[in-house]
């Protein structure tokens, strides 16, 4: 596969890895690290392949579902879900990789779940939690 041209300024353009900021209406600012794309070194415009977006997407559901929940503290999935406003299966997508991270608590007790953050333990200083940290709290 050939490298693409810029829709922009007819420019080949260069495939790139690296940290990439993301300016969305719903959540804001907030860069993913490790981002393949291709990038034109005239304009600056870029083109993320899909499989990229998709993981961006759920980067950014899960510093918005972090942010909401630093916010409001404790509450039920279902009002998390309407607050962040995403489709069930996405909320069940970020919640399932959030508590595999240990960011989050869910409790399975009684009609409604819950979901909280969890206890900060770790004082790495790697890591999602703690980029997230530094950056938004």
């Amino acid at each position: 596969m050939s490298d693409p041209i810029c829709n922009k300024c007819n420019k080949i353009m260069v495939k790139k890895h690296g940290v990439i900021s993301i300016n969305r209406k719903d959540f804001g600012t907030y860069e993913v690290p490790g981002v393949l794309h291709f990038a034109c070194e005239k304009c600056g415009d870029r083109i993320i392949p899909p499989g990229e977006s998709n993981r961006i997407m759920l980067d950014g559901l899960k510093l918005h579902t972090l942010k909401v929940l630093n916010k409001e503290g404790a509450t039920s999935i279902l009002n998390l879900s309407s607050i962040i406003g995403c489709e069930p299966n996405e909320l069940d997508l970020v919640l399932t990789q959030l508590k595999k991270e240990k960011l989050i608590l869910l409790s399975d007790k009684g009609r409604f779940p819950t979901v909280s953050l969890a206890p900060i333990k770790s004082k790495k200083k790697d890591g999602f939690l703690s980029r997230l940290i530094a950056k938004y709290f």
